[in-house]
């Protein structure tokens, strides 16, 4: 029988952090540092949104947190498997039930590392509600959202190169999470080519900070 978050006792949703699983993920407030800019990407599965996130953190001055390491982390945390789409169904269930839209965003921008830096990235924001809810966060910081189109063709090779667990399920997009991804290019304030090799650099030419 396939694993299903729905599956599980009550008690699972309570289950905290054991000592030697300390996180950042149960403040409810932000540190009192003020964040100057964050920016928010979006994009498919392979659309090169870590690779942009990481070049913004070694060559910009950039703290890196994201959506899916945050349930990452709690999903081992609890005990659950790691496959794609137990992480794709916990994630929902921290948005919709569990934490709701705004604990999880702040969640997510509590986790970021290093911790001290006023300029922020979000890797693999997936859900339209997420938007409202960071821009309120962040003000009177400034947050920009940047979704990374990419072709087919370059997307799948990417997937098939870096054997992630899941990446070729996923690449059919069939969850409804994913199905979401696609509605976010509508709400962006900018859209930038995730197959470029300089398109973090597009993006710091495009925002001013």
């Amino acid at each position: 029988m396939p694993f299903s978050l729905s599956t599980l006792p009550a008690f699972w949703w309570g289950r905290s952090f054991s000592s030697t699983s300390r996180s950042f993920l149960y403040y409810d407030k932000l540190s009192s540092m003020a964040l100057r800019l964050v920016i928010g990407l979006a994009g498919l599965h392979g659309a090169g949104k870590s690779t942009v996130a990481k070049r913004l953190l070694a060559e910009h001055g950039f703290s890196a947190t994201s959506f899916g390491g945050v349930v990452r982390r709690e999903a081992e945390a609890r005990g659950f498997p790691l496959d794609l789409t137990t992480l794709q169904d916990l994630g929902a269930h921290f948005m919709n039930t569990e934490w709701g839209q705004e604990k999880f965003c702040r969640q997510v921008l509590q986790a970021r590392l290093p911790f001290d830096s006023e300029l922020v990235v979000i890797d693999g924001i997936r859900h339209v509600a997420s938007l409202p809810e960071i821009r309120k966060i962040v003000h009177p910081g400034k947050f920009v959202f940047i979704y990374l189109d990419i072709d087919e063709e370059t997307r799948l090779d990417r997937l098939t190169k870096r054997q992630r667990l899941g990446d070729m399920h996923s690449s059919r997009e069939t969850h409804p999470v994913e199905k979401e991804v696609l509605i976010l290019r509508e709400h962006a304030d900018l859209v930038v080519n995730g197959g470029d090799d300089d398109a973090h650099t597009q993006i710091v030419s495009l925002v001013s900070f």
